[in-house]
């Protein structure tokens, strides 16, 4: 992950497990492994403000998959090294390509599934090709917001408290997001599109 010309600059990491809820023990490791985050982002020259866990990925398919055996031959689109192998193990034929290229896979008979979120942009737009969403908690993707360390070091001290402030007032409020979008189900994400779209263009 190189240093961002931007002062600002967001990175994914990908996390699984489980310690009470899964977003929950994605926060849990974030927090044991925050020394090693800051080094290794040191020598990036980036400073780490906060984590964010995004929802469990799961499963879109075109009709729900109840149990393993309906995963056997089901073309699904993957993430990474690590789901390729989940998936063919569980008798999947895994496709590791860009979450781009799925859309118009699916559209075009290419792809039969895919492994994301259930909220956010991109299940909004999954929503729109594959109706059912099962949620296996295969994995969780963690969001860091970072900063260049020298752009920080230039900030005067009480600039840096109150970005250090907000920080973590956002981390904060993503849990109190996650905890409605649980409570909403399917009916949450189109809302939050809606609400941010709306926003974006005031």
């Amino acid at each position: 992950m190189a240093a961002s010309p931007s002062p600002i600059s967001t990175t994914r990491r990908a996390a699984c497990g489980r310690r009470g809820s899964p977003r929950g023990g994605a926060r849990y490791r974030a927090d044991v492994a925050r020394l090693a985050f800051d080094a290794a982002l040191a020598r990036r020259n980036q400073k780490l403000l906060f984590v964010s866990p995004w929802p469990p990925a799961g499963l879109w398919t075109k009709t729900p998959v109840t149990t393993a055996d309906g995963l056997k031959g089901l073309r699904v689109r993957t993430s990474d090294a690590s789901s390729v192998l989940v998936f063919k193990a569980l008798g999947a034929v895994p496709m590791h390509v860009s979450f781009a290229d799925a859309i118009p896979m699916l559209r075009a008979g290419q792809l039969d599934a895919v492994v994301s979120s259930g909220d956010g942009g991109a299940g909004s737009r999954l929503a729109g090709v594959l109706r059912s969403f099962t949620a296996i908690e295969y994995a969780v993707t963690m969001s860091m917001v970072t900063v260049n360390a020298e752009a920080w070091r230039g900030l005067d001290p009480t600039l840096q408290l109150a970005v250090a402030n907000y920080a973590q007032m956002r981390a904060a409020g993503q849990v109190a997001l996650d905890d409605w979008l649980a409570k909403m189900g399917p009916a949450g994400p189109p809302i939050l599109d809606a609400y941010r779209k709306r926003l974006a263009a005031r």
